[in-house]
């Protein structure tokens, strides 16, 4: 006797919704798993739009929160400096800037989402995700390789600007996961599903995922991103340097998407003091005093 259509969905639908509990079972959260919330084609499963609980599930189960508020660092130059404090502003550039430096497209490789990478119709999706997310890179207090920091990211002669970070509801504070020999949880859902001959699991949060996963070979940066993400029909503050789009976010003033107070600064191992305070001279930034190792010698002595 052959099974009716419908009860053929229903019970593929069921053994789907037992994969993703038994997958999301050593994190406790097997209970969010609801199959008549499970949207099943034939080369995807999705949520439907009114509840993304698996989704959330899997986003902060890979990428868990950096508990806020929380003080971090920001290593930068003296041009970036004298441009922070003059406009009171962090500017969070579009992913799209770095796009080519392993950024969504590292993610959508390690987990086999070849329709984000595809470029046969035009632009890879990908990359028009990058156009709609905004970051500034933070690291850890104290940092996993200061020598690093500051010779990369503040040119050796920069300082560091240590920033009280308390996000809203509409931007995002995660660490980033560096590729390793471990598969994450969507790894793990998907490898199960296929061995059953079932479609792979797609998160609704899956461009936000995308955006804290890096290779292995940058660790050592200890990663912590401020993310806000643009939608379509939601706010849009988004300007233009002339060739970059960034989403300016206002230090020591409270907003709709993340309270930055600016806490301290610190000065390069060969920084030149006089420079540091000319960059903050007349600005909000003044009132910190600048501290750290010991500041070059003026020219001549």
């Amino acid at each position: 006797m052959v099974e009716h259509p419908t009860l053929l969905k229903i019970e593929r639908r069921n053994k789907i919704a037992g994969i993703l509990r038994g997958c999301l079972k050593p994190y406790d959260l097997q209970g969010v798993v609801n199959e008549t919330e499970l949207e099943v084609g034939e080369r995807s499963v999705t949520e439907k739009t009114g509840n993304r609980r698996v989704s959330f599930a899997i986003l902060d189960t890979t990428f868990p929160r950096e508990p806020t508020p929380c003080d971090l660092y920001h290593y930068t130059t003296i041009a970036s400096l004298r441009s922070i404090a003059s406009t009171g502003q962090l500017r969070l550039y579009a992913v799209r800037k770095r796009v080519g430096q392993s950024e969504l497209d590292a993610f959508a490789k390690a987990h086999g989402l070849e329709g984000y990478l595809d470029a046969t119709q035009g632009p890879p999706f990908y990359k028009e995700l990058s156009d709609n997310l905004f970051y500034i890179s933070l690291t850890r207090v104290p940092p996993k390789n200061p020598s690093l920091m500051w010779g990369v990211f503040a040119a050796g002669t920069g300082v560091r600007l240590q920033f009280r970070i308390a996000p809203k509801p509409a931007a995002e504070l995660r660490p980033i996961y560096y590729k390793d020999s471990k598969i994450t949880l969507l790894n793990k859902i998907n490898k199960e599903l296929a061995s059953e001959g079932l479609p792979v699991f797609v998160p609704w949060t899956l461009s936000r995922i995308g955006v804290f996963y890096l290779p292995l070979t940058l660790r050592t940066e200890d990663e912590v991103r401020l993310v806000i993400k643009r939608y379509k029909d939601g706010p849009n503050q988004v300007l233009s340097d002339g060739e970059f789009n960034y989403w300016p976010l206002p230090i020591g003033v409270d907003n709709d998407f993340c309270r930055v107070d600016f806490v301290g600064l610190h000065a390069a191992p060969s920084a030149d003091r006089a420079q540091i305070e000319a960059a903050i001279a007349d600005t909000a930034f003044a009132k910190i005093p600048v501290t750290g190792h010991s500041f070059a010698m003026p020219a001549g002595l």
